[in-house]
């Protein structure tokens, strides 16, 4: 789990910036995926980015958006 959540730290700073950072991890047994949470934190408070899903190895098999990045961090 230690090198997953390593793995998707590493993903979420190197495509959304150093102003984002890694959330919860959890396994989603179902789909077999580790589920990340990517995390803002702004004036206004800390908002849910999206979510990174990554298999065993650590590798982003998927990822979705809930804001746009650059909007939430001007805020």
């Amino acid at each position: 789990m230690k090198e997953v959540y390593e793995a998707a730290k590493q993903y979420i700073i190197e495509n959304y910036g150093n102003l984002t950072s890694a959330g919860d991890i959890y396994l989603d047994k179902e789909k077999d995926t580790w589920n990340v949470k990517i995390l803002t934190k702004t004036r206004k408070g800390i908002f849910v980015l999206g979510e990174l899903k990554l298999d065993a190895k650590g590798s982003v098999i998927d990822r979705s958006e809930e804001r746009r990045v650059g909007r939430e961090c001007r805020s």
